[in-house]
């Protein structure tokens, strides 16, 4: 290889890891440091390999090409390096050995795990000080950012009847007997089921009282998710009152944006895009920070509640959101909600996704509660500009007005699980 190949991939190689969300705020001696302690393949396409998960001494990037992810109890997701998820190591989050099949010729690099947790930590005026203070207020941010970076953070675990439930739709030869029977574990969440088969959006010529109807009458996946959804308002309950007070907040808060990603998903009327699954971005959008107020419960005192706690929440609730949503299982599609639901400026040329419906739907409640400056957000939101909607005013009164039942039922029906 030729002196010039060398720089030209060199040149690839840091073009690639700059937009790699954990490193692009690192130095560029960091970054070349990084690559000198690296592996880097290329693999050719109808190639695979394996992650094994017992390995924890490297961290997996996707540098160029597309790949198809798998693991055990787990659908397969496709990812190229141009996508919001490929800025997340590669498996990093799955419970079990992962398969990665090459879909195009692709560019895997494998960084030293420990290496590249200290390149990572913050320098100048955000570096983070891991001597033990005598102020508790002052070990808060600095110990949940240490175990960020070297993976001991404790994540959520998703509900038990929801692991259940999506195993058995995701088994090859899954059925609607089998997933009403493990429904039936769980009363509160059966009526839930069947109060939304009789619901506007589903209702059909007869009532529907029994739970194997009602899943028929909704389909699998749409059951998948909504049983999900209607899970998640257990884990939104904190000891300490004031933790117990946010997470009740932020509960309220993702349920209104949940119900009005549905509508906005409905009334947009792409067929690429599903009303149900909206409303489940719009539930794990801030995930990320009920994770971090979970871990303010458990380790922290009430001094925490403070400057530390909301210091954390800014800086790493996107990526330990997608974290969550990634050991969840949920899709490369939420994964990219969760690093983007509060970025206003989120510009792509794709056509509108969840992670645009989200962040319209927060940005129209704020509108709605008069929040300042919250109108002009909106209409320069290249997100925004996407929908079929011309004036904000109208239309933020044309989507609650039209969709009134269907916004009561949906806020009714998760409040009333848990």
């Amino acid at each position: 290889m030729g002196m010039s190949d060398q720089k030209e991939i060199q040149k690839l190689l840091l073009q690639r890891l700059r937009k790699i969300l954990s490193v692009a705020d690192m130095e560029l001696r960091y970054i070349k440091q990084l690559i000198k302690n690296s592996r880097v393949t290329v693999y050719p396409p109808e190639s695979h390999f394996i992650i094994k998960k017992e390995k924890q001494e490297l961290y997996y990037y996707l540098l160029d090409g597309k790949i198809s992810i798998s693991s055990q109890n787990c659908e397969a997701e496709e990812l190229g390096h141009e996508s919001v998820a490929a800025k997340l190591p590669l498996a990093e989050s799955y419970d079990n050995d992962v398969r990665v099949d090459v879909v195009s010729k692709s560019m895997i690099i494998r960084l030293n795990r420990n290496l590249f947790d200290v390149l990572a930590l913050p320098s100048g005026d955000e570096q983070i000080d891991l001597v033990e203070s005598d102020d508790p207020a002052d070990q808060f941010f600095p110990r949940i950012y240490h175990e960020y970076l070297t993976s001991e953070l404790e994540l959520p675990s998703l509900p038990g009847i929801a692991v259940r439930i999506k195993n058995a739709i995701n088994a090859p030869n899954s059925n609607i007997g089998d997933v009403s029977r493990i429904l039936q574990s769980d009363s509160a969440i059966v009526g839930s089921i069947i109060q939304l088969a009789n619901s506007v959006m589903y209702r059909g010529v007869d009532p529907i009282a029994d739970c194997q109807t009602a899943i028929n009458r909704l389909g699998l996946t749409v059951t998948r998710n909504m049983v999900i959804s209607l899970s998640l308002n257990n884990m939104f309950a904190g000891n300490r009152p004031g933790i117990r007070k946010r997470m009740a907040d932020l509960w309220k808060h993702s349920a209104q944006v949940a119900t009005l990603s549905s509508v906005l998903c409905k009334q947009i009327g792409d067929k690429r895009l599903n009303p149900d699954r909206a409303l489940l971005a719009g539930l794990v959008h801030d995930v990320g920070t009920l994770t971090i107020l979970a871990f303010a419960d458990k380790h922290a005192s009430e001094i925490y509640l403070g400057s530390n706690l909301n210091r954390a929440i800014k800086r790493l609730r996107a990526q330990i959101g997608a974290m969550v949503i990634s050991r969840w299982g949920l899709g490369a599609d939420l994964i990219e909600v969760a690093l983007e639901a509060d970025n206003w400026d989120r510009d792509t040329s794709t056509d509108i996704d969840y992670a645009d419906i989200v962040i319209v739907a927060q940005l129209m409640i704020k509108a709605s509660q008069n929040v300042e400056n919250a109108n002009h957000e909106i209409c320069i939101s290249p997100a925004w500009k996407k929908f079929p909607f011309t004036d904000l005013e109208s239309a933020g009164q044309s989507v609650i007005q039209n969709a009134r039942k269907e916004l009561d039922e949906l806020m009714k029906l998760l409040g009333s699980y848990g």
